[in-house]
């Protein structure tokens, strides 16, 4: 990932650029310059009436601009009541006079089309680490929707300097959204985030107001706001970037750079005047951002709490640590310990262990039956963080140089540690990616490279010979740091806890298994954020794992694996943009991969944007419940169960996912009820290979391994498809049953296929709704449920549609969809309505 680029050449364009035949500007709406003197509140604007300041004492007008004095935690917005707009363009000029040196930033907002408790805002923030990141979202109450999801825009950004904040409202159906920061002295560039709202909720018109926001992990700061224009109708013409769509999200996540501060997510919503603004409750996963990684496309709050907001009670002899103490401390509150580990090694079996806020930077176990809580101090952000500042940078030709670096990792991609098997894992347009050295410049990864010749803006390369690292963008004036460290935590201690912690920068090998190994029976991991890792992020190989609100994003390789995992219980997960240095899909990469366990429980949790597959359960899982999750994005397939049994999928959002929504490969005995599959390459498949259970011989199996659980069939067989919505599947069609190995038909896989909506948009795209394997070595499509349930018997309640009018842009059914209804759907079953929360024998299609 290339370094953001200074901030004026990121958002200028050259002088000159415009639009030829400009008539004069419309007269403004809203035009003040704050040229008064006013203690609390904005006063009258100029042009534009009075404002309602939701917070007056945060609010007050000085020496020519307004100002927002604000805490920790808090916002205010000033609103212009009596200004009332549909297409409008506003524009202010925001100034932080100091950068917070922690927590997340602060915020500043233009808010359009305010309505009641809904507005849209183009929101910018002004970071610790000198990052400026932007984002368009709409305001529903308690809840928000992203527009543009929150990207980086720029790096070094000057406290004091003045940034304009440019947003543009227009139409109605859809409602067009625009917004761009234009740095003082430069002309307006394109616009930085191009999106619509097509939804049943946009907004048609409102008033306009300004707000301001502080993470509550932060310091008290000051906001300053002038010039504050609005005009009707939309913006003059400059160059635009491609649009970016309501669905598509971020595909830079930004995430606090120092490991010290205390991410925390920009309120879902703020009220408007006169109601009391809620504060964000940062005590829960955020809606728009976890821990800096973007949760666009999940349904519901997902991730760890921000790093720094839990607040878990501290008992009574608690042992406590905090990074960087003073040397020969006891353990107590007043004189902690200066590590982790020491905590760790003098706690007793059942004490809990309290980290105060910091960075940790080291490898701790715990050891083996000692059962322990290990937890942030309340409030506090506690960072372990594999890297380390690195300096001592020396111009060369296009380059800089560092020496001193002596670290030689193991490069291997297979748990063995055999370097020859990369041929299966390596892809070779990646020909780094099992290579863990990691180099991060004001937070983001640079890309490693084979040679010094090879390096250039946004790369790396590590000469281990010369002992020296090569950078190819200028490090001066910004913070460098290198992973030095590869693990993070190995937990040896059955029944041990963690949770409310960081950890991040390590450059783990994959023959460690994970930054994190969950070792024993019986851990719980909760509120973790795990981030940026070379290859694995969390493996456990043990029974009755608990894993609950965890962020598990950035991971080279995988995201987390688990393997003779029995009793697995995950909740609330967003694993996200995991495979980030392209491993090939096979044998083993993306989100989250389990294998060889039983008894498995995943649950409202969200796979984003991974390279190749978001969740695959492989090789001998069996009794799974994979229940209101969402898939979304991912570079393979959204969900998959393969060489597995019983297998419960329910209740799933799977969309936009280059490979199958949800797959079942040599699986049986399984279930597919309730899920709504929609432009994925195929939104349900059920394939067959040539591989069985009891012909190791067969290409596809791993003489290197041991056989599977031998009480699987490996045949897809006694599969029921019920009750699915399977919309614009963007290949060959919307469902395909398929046997590659050409020994058996659908009829003799026993399956039961009923109860589906298929819709598409436009008549061939897919021109077929389902593939069926006809004979043994033939397949047959049929265009709609009619004719495939006519020659098969199966789909007799299923129903095709083709146009608009079955899905909203939320994916719920429209009113017309929900009449038909009760003749499509069949009753839910008692044992998939346990696993999703619905009454056995509802009629519902689609997921709740």
């Amino acid at each position: 990932m290339a370094i953001a680029t200074a901030l004026t050449a990121a958002l200028a364009v050259p002088v000159g650029v415009g639009v030829a035949g400009a008539v004069a500007a419309p007269a403004p709406l809203v035009s003040d310059s704050f040229t008064r003197t006013i203690g609390s509140g904005f006063g009258s604007a100029g042009t534009g009436g009075a404002y309602t300041a939701t917070n007056p004492s945060a609010t007050s007008v000085a020496s020519g601009t307004g100002v927002f004095t604000l805490k920790p935690g808090v916002g205010a917005a000033t609103v212009l009541r009596s200004v009332s707009a549909t297409d409008v363009t506003a524009s202010a000029k925001f100034t932080v006079p100091t950068l917070p040196t922690k927590g997340s930033g602060v915020y500043a907002a233009l808010q359009a089309r305010i309505n009641g408790s809904s507005h849209y805002e183009a929101v910018v923030r002004f970071t610790s680490s000198k990052a400026m990141t932007l984002l368009v979202r709409r305001a529903d109450g308690s809840a928000s929707t992203m527009i543009v999801p929150e990207q980086r825009i720029a790096t070094g950004i000057t406290a004091g300097k003045a940034y304009t904040l440019e947003f543009s409202v227009t139409g109605s159906s859809p409602v067009a959204l625009k917004a761009r920061v234009i740095p003082a002295g430069s002309t307006a560039g394109a616009w930085q985030a191009n999106g619509t709202d097509a939804s049943a909720k946009r907004l048609t018109s409102g008033s306009l107001a300004v707000w301001g926001y502080l993470s509550k992990a932060s310091t008290a700061a000051t906001l300053k706001v002038d010039d504050l224009v609005a005009t009707a109708g939309a913006a003059a013409t400059t160059p635009t970037t491609p649009t970016t769509p309501t669905t598509t999200p971020s595909t830079t996540p930004t995430k606090p750079t120092a490991p010290t501060a205390t991410p925390a997510p920009a309120p879902t919503t703020q009220p408007t005047a006169p109601a009391t603004p809620t504060n964000p409750d940062t005590s829960a996963p955020p809606q728009t951002a976890s821990n800096g990684v973007s949760t666009s496309g999940a349904r519901h709050s997902v991730g760890s709490a921000a790093i720094g907001s839990t607040r878990y009670a501290v008992p009574s002899g608690a042992v406590f640590a905090a990074a960087g103490a003073a040397a020969g401390g006891n353990g107590t509150q007043a004189k902690p310990y200066a590590t982790a580990q020491a905590a760790i090694s003098a706690a007793p079996s059942g004490a809990t262990v309290v980290l105060r806020g910091g960075t940790y930077h080291e490898t701790v176990t715990v050891p083996f039956n000692k059962k322990l809580i290990i937890q942030s101090y309340p409030g506090e952000a506690v960072w372990f963080d594999g890297s380390q500042n690195w300096g001592n940078w020396s111009a060369s030709g296009s380059t800089w140089v560092s020496g001193g670096y002596t670290y030689a990792f193991n490069n291997s991609p297979s748990y063995s540690g055999n370097l020859s098997d990369a041929s299966r894992y390596i892809d070779p347009n990646y020909p780094m990616a099992a290579t863990p050295d990691q180099v991060f410049i004001d937070g983001v990864s640079q890309r490693q490279v084979a040679s010094r010749s090879a390096v250039t803006a946004g790369t790396f390369y590590a000469d281990k010979s010369a002992k020296q690292l090569v950078l190819g963008s200028n490090p001066n004036g910004h913070s460098v740091r290198v992973s030095t460290l590869q693990e993070a935590l190995r937990i040896q201690g059955a029944g041990t806890t963690v949770r409310g912690i960081g950890f991040e920068r390590y450059a783990t090998s994959a023959m460690q298994m994970g930054t994190i190994t969950a070792q024993v029976p019986g851990i719980t991991l909760e509120n973790l954020a795990i981030v940026d890792n070379a290859t694995i992020g969390l493996f456990a190989w043990s029974t009755d794992a608990t894993l609950r609100n965890l962020t598990i994003a950035r991971n080279g390789m995988l995201g987390f694996g688990g393997n003779s995992a029995y009793g697995l219980k995950a909740s609330g997960l967003l694993v996200a943009d995991n495979n980030s240095e392209h491993f090939k899909r096979e044998p083993i990469s993306g989100g989250f991969k389990i294998t060889r366990s039983r008894g498995i429980s995943i649950t409202d949790s969200a796979f984003l944007r991974n390279a190749t597959t978001g969740l695959w359960l492989d090789e001998s899982v069996y009794d799974a419940a994979v229940t209101g999750n969402d898939f979304v994005s991912n570079g393979g397939d959204g969900v998959e169960a393969e060489i597995s049994a019983h297998v419960t999928i329910a209740d799933n959002v799977a969309r936009d996912n280059a490979g199958n929504g949800i797959r079942l490969f040599d699986t049986s005995d399984s279930a597919v009820w309730n899920n709504t599959s929609v432009r994925n390459g195929r939104n349900i498949a059920l394939m067959q290979d040539a591989r069985r259970e009891t012909d190791l011989s067969v290409p596809g199996h791993d003489p290197k391994r041991p056989q599977p659980d031998p009480t699987f069939s490996w045949i897809v067989q006694n599969v029921t498809v019920s009750n699915n919505v399977l919309a614009d599947a963007t290949g060959l069609a919307q469902l395909t049953v398929e046997d590659q190995g050409h020994k058996l038909s659908g009829a003799d896989m026993h399956l039961t296929i009923n109860g589906n909506l298929y819709q598409r948009t436009v008549a061939n795209k897919p021109s077929i709704d389902i593939v069926w394997m006809q004979t043994t070595t033939a397949t047959k499509g049929y265009a709609t449920a009619a004719a495939f349930a006519a020659a098969t018997g199966q789909d007799t309640r299923s129903t095709s549609v083709t146009g608009t009018g079955t899905l909203t842009s939320g994916l719920t059914l429209t009113s017309s969809a929900l009449s038909q209804v009760t003749s499509i759907a069949r009753s839910l079953p008692a044992s998939v309505a346990s696993l999703v929360g619905q009454p056995a024998g509802t009629l519902h299609l689609g997921s709740w």
